[in-house]
């Protein structure tokens, strides 16, 4: 019997700024690395934390931020604090 190959889920948090292309670009590479092995898959949620959800809520995380992220194997974290965005 053949194993099952592991899904390695991630907290994706671009962020502001730079953060948003740099976490964009880390997902494709990510997602074609485990395309190519074909030893993992990866499973991506995205986390809007950052400057627009501070200006929503008052506060950059949600309350309940490390229970969320508890959940995932690993967090990919862009930046915060885009400049003028306040």
């Amino acid at each position: 019997m053949a194993s099952q190959k592991p899904t390695y889920r991630i907290a994706s948090i671009p962020g502001d700024g730079i953060g948003i292309e740099v976490v964009d670009a880390a997902i494709q590479v990510v997602e074609k690395l485990a395309k190519t092995l074909g030893t993992f898959n990866i499973d991506f949620t995205h986390i809007p934390w950052g400057t627009a959800y501070y200006k929503e809520h008052g506060r950059y995380v949600s309350e309940d931020c490390l229970d969320t992220l508890r959940k995932f194997d690993a967090g990919l974290f862009g930046a915060v604090g885009a400049p003028g965005q306040y």
